[in-house]
């Protein structure tokens, strides 16, 4: 099962239940791709249901840590099983058209839905603000969502027209991650993101807030910085990097990028 169920009121999920009761297999495994703790599918029955799986995947070492924490008795068959990814396909697709880039700013980008927990809206105020203080910056926005007129009407509320593009949902965003500077994501909550990976894929470096995985996918890994989650540490580590963009900003070389360790983890999942 690799989809994890969600709210009562939702439409959507039953795939754990559609393995466990309908499926004829020695072994069931299901996979879990959220901070548990503050997710809105943790109720009793969704914490019941994992006790009848073999195995529970996390995509992260935080993540899994989180889980059997919010989870009690079920660490002994949860496991980490990080994200593969399609490296090669990537690169390709990276190239198919020239990006958008602005050469007298601070390009930065974020890839996330326009909704509550992707701290879009944290940061209007803070942007409005550098800019007063004469930092000049492009903040393109590859996504789409059920806000993004509330975004668009308050982006302008704040005079940020012209430093602030809407991308909307982007099939192919990987141009934007090559000629970027910076990858923001100012979440409230994140578990194990995969744009963390992707960034650094393309040595692009990320700035986020401290959500479940940051420490683990960013700081440990060398591929940017992690600061506190709240607007003061945000606007304070952004304005230094404003600053300083040839301190913060080098595309520098990180740790090799490949799928090995993630398929490791996998092949001792289902041994």
């Amino acid at each position: 099962s690799f989809s994890q169920n969600s709210g009562f009121k939702m439409f959507y999920g039953g795939c754990n239940e559609f393995v466990i009761n309908s499926v004829n297999a020695k072994k069931k495994i299901t996979f879990v791709h959220c901070d548990f703790r503050h997710y809105f599918g943790n109720n009793r029955y969704n914490r019941a249901y994992y006790r009848h799986f073999d195995k529970i995947a996390c995509v992260s070492d935080s993540c899994r840590d989180i889980f059997c924490e919010v989870c009690a008795g079920l660490s002994e068959k949860t496991f980490s099983v990080h994200n593969c990814f399609d490296f090669k396909g990537m690169e390709n697709q990276a190239k198919e058209y020239k990006a958008d880039y602005t050469d007298s700013a601070v390009n930065i980008l974020t890839a996330a839905r326009i909704s509550e927990e992707k701290g879009i809206f944290r940061m209007l105020p803070i942007l409005s603000e550098l800019k007063k203080q004469g930092f000049d910056f492009v903040w393109r926005i590859a996504g789409d969502g059920p806000l993004m007129e509330r975004a668009k009407a308050e982006c302008k509320n704040e005079g940020l027209c012209d430093n602030v593009i809407f991308l909307g949902m982007l099939k192919n965003p990987y141009p934007y991650f090559l000629v970027s500077d910076l990858l923001l994501v100012p979440s409230y909550d994140e578990a194990g993101p995969m744009v963390f990976t992707e960034a650094q894929f393309f040595k692009l470096p990320i700035l986020t807030t401290n959500t479940t995985s940051a420490i683990e996918l960013v700081k440990n890994t060398g591929a940017g910085i992690v600061c506190e989650n709240n607007d003061e540490d945000i606007k304070k580590t952004l304005l230094n990097i404003l600053k300083n963009p040839q301190m913060f900003l080098q595309k520098k070389d990180s740790c090799t990028i490949d799928n090995k360790k993630a398929l490791g983890e996998f092949a001792n999942l289902i041994m």
